[in-house]
């Protein structure tokens, strides 16, 4: 075997590595040797798919993945344990034995999976480390250095992005390489000069990174790959993973997904980048695969598969594939189920025309529904946009990933005050799933970049001292997430993460939002505000515990003001649109305020929305259907909580 590509825990369980896939195409299609060995599932067969997903499912900025495999990488790190649980005074006695136990195993775990790589005569051996995969993927590397010494052994991935790859193969001398950005036409070459005993050039590969390069600047001092024409990427080869999913007998346990890519880059992003968004690293550029390639791929890959499902990795659809795209997957035979992050101001028509081609799966960005929080952070987009994709999507039966988010810098407290105000006129759409989150400040996003332009100061999260052994300067190089340094470390580990907030405004939209989670989500039958049409006029159906009365019938001036307000409106338009009515100057005004005090129609910032939906909701797809895949056996953290 030329090359071993290894996916490590905690890489989520339910779906294949799409990087890994990637290189073993471009591998195999140049004649070299490759395989991949899922050991994320090696160690969930081991340790207990539940388990495992358990820790995985923690939210990332705790780093309990990493912890649990920190004395694996480095034994200096055993015996630290109760300095990492004072960070969280507040875990519970079952989660924190639950991570002690995983800690004590990963050990054994890495000196077995080392020798059943070893056993496979690699010439060389590589890491994707994406989030909580770096510990783990370090300590495996170092294992098989220890033991194989001429084995070549690679890291890459987001976290191997400028500084921190740099970081990482100047602070860990068990690594021979390292690779930052996209390795899609540099991979081949790079592997053929290894496997001829050459020694690569850093120049000669670019993104390719190894210890001659000493002195470390800053993140865009250190050289990138970046493909500029998305044709030139392959379609993943998931062989290996479906066969070890098999062979460890799981499927009864997992529900596997298939990752696919249509685009890099974030087109918005380039235009204005998100203050707290540092996903795509230093490859912003946008970039798409045609509408006829993405198809080419869904189609090859359920054939080889048999899976219908497909979880779109790309940080924000292209705009142009609700024209290009989805009529190839509306009204046919494919009957996809497919995710994709997509913009936040999203029209009725293109969420339909969505959801008719199987996209009924979204994170759409939304983030705030304040104006002026949702510009200080750049989103392009406004509350009542915002709420109109709630409404189009809880319409279409289009289920949405998203959050409200809280603590950025130059925030007012008011904000979230006049947000809970109002909130319970919306409990009929599409709540989010976790409490009010507070904004970290991962590297490569504006925060990071320039934190004195927005009167912050700031430093790693306080997990990263407890995870690895290095000084101040190399945490602060590798450190993807970072907090406020006035901040205390505190909190809880749920899966649903939950902050103290001391400020009332924020208190109050907290209160609001539990309950709209938990009207929402929490009951058989979620709140309703419908409308049908019975001749001219409007009837209206309304549960929500706001309700004035649990009917209305909109008749006249009234009907006629609350279609125009389908869609989001300003005030002046809506005065045009009815300046020729004989019965304007009379009942107009007096109309717009009825519909307002019935808590029929939203009034935000000048701009209005009639709320009822069009009959009965579309029915939501199901969270153990989605694209990605779902563990079976999954249970929540807070089943560990008492």
């Amino acid at each position: 075997m030329s090359v071993c590509l290894v996916n490590m825990p905690y890489a989520s369980m339910a779906r294949p590595s799409i990087a890994l896939g990637l290189i073993k195409t471009y591998l195999s299609k140049a004649g070299l040797a490759c395989q991949v060995i899922d050991a994320n599932l090696l160690y969930a067969k081991k340790a207990g798919v539940k388990y495992t997903y358990l820790v995985e499912a923690i939210n990332h900025e705790h780093m309990a993945g990493e912890w649990t495999f920190a004395p694996a990488a480095f034994p200096e790190m055993q015996g630290k344990d109760p300095a990492y649980f004072e960070l969280f005074p507040n875990i519970h006695k079952n989660l924190k034995t639950l991570l002690q136990q995983h800690r004590a195993y990963t050990p054994r775990f890495i000196r077995e999976l080392a020798d059943d790589v070893i056993a496979t005569n690699p010439k060389i051996v590589g890491c994707t480390s994406t989030f909580q995969q770096n510990c783990a993927s370090l300590a495996l590397l170092r294992e098989i250095k220890q033991k194989r010494p001429d084995i070549i052994t690679m890291m890459g991935g987001a976290n191997c992005e400028g500084i921190m790859g740099q970081t990482l193969i100047n602070a860990f001398d068990w690594l021979d390489f390292v690779f930052s950005g996209e390795c899609d036409e540099t991979i081949v070459p790079l592997i053929q000069t290894l496997l001829t005993n050459e020694t690569p050039i850093e120049s000669q590969f670019e993104g390719l990174l190894t210890r001659q390069t000493q002195t470390i600047a800053s993140d865009t001092a250190i050289t990138r790959a970046a493909v500029e024409d998305m044709s030139h990427v392959g379609m993943p080869n998931y062989d290996d993973y479906f066969a070890t999913l098999e062979q460890l007998a799981l499927s009864d346990e997992i529900n596997p997904g298939l990752v696919l890519e249509t685009s890099r880059g974030c087109w918005w992003g380039a235009k204005a980048h998100c203050t707290f968004c540092g996903l795509n690293g230093m490859g912003m550029d946008y970039r798409a695969k045609p509408a006829n390639t993405v198809l080419d791929e869904m189609d090859t890959l359920f054939f080889r598969h048999k899976i219908n499902r497909f979880e779109v990795v790309d940080n924000i659809m292209a705009a142009e594939y609700i024209k290009t795209l989805t009529p190839h997957l509306s009204g046919d035979e494919r009957h996809y189920e497919i995710f994709y992050e997509t913009k936040a101001n999203l029209k009725e028509h293109q969420v339909k025309a969505m959801a008719d081609a199987g996209i009924r799966w979204i994170q759409p960005g939304l983030e705030s529904l304040n104006d002026d929080f949702l510009k200080l952070v750049r989103k392009g987009t406004t509350a009542i946009q915002n709420v109109a994709t709630l409404k189009w999507c809880t319409q279409f039966g289009v289920r949405l990933f998203w959050n409200l988010l809280s603590n950025i810098p130059g925030e007012k407290d008011s904000w979230y005050s006049d947000m809970a105000d109002w909130l319970p006129m919306i409990a009929h759409l599409q709540a989010p799933r976790q409490n009010l989150i507070k904004v970290r400040y991962p590297r490569f996003s504006p925060y990071f970049d320039a934190p004195e332009r927005w009167g912050i100061s700031i430093k790693p999260l306080a997990s990263y001292r407890h995870i690895y052994p290095l000084d101040d300067e190399q945490l602060t190089n590798i450190a993807y997430f970072f907090e406020s340094t006035s901040e205390e470390p505190q909190a809880n580990y749920k899966l649903e993460t939950s902050y103290e907030f001391s400020q009332p405004g924020h208190t109050k939209l907290e209160k609001a939002l539990k309950l709209w989670i938990q009207q929402y989500w929490g009951k058989q039958e979620t709140p309703q505000l419908t409308m049908t049409f019975v001749d001219n006029d409007i009837l209206i159906e309304d549960t929500r515990e706001i309700a004035t009365q649990p009917q209305h019938c909109l008749r006249g001036i009234d009907a006629e003001i609350y279609l125009a307000c389908h869609t989001p409106i300003h005030h002046d338009a809506l005065m045009r649109k009815f300046a020729d009515n004989a019965n304007m100057n009379n009942n107009f005004e007096t109309a717009l305020q009825t519909l307002q005090n019935n808590k029929l129609l939203l009034k935000n910032n000048q701009r209005y929305l009639a709320l009822a939906l069009n009959g009965k909701a579309a029915e939501l797809p199901k969270l153990e259907n989605f694209p990605g895949g779902y563990i079976k056996t999954a249970e929540t953290l807070n089943s560990l909580n008492g």
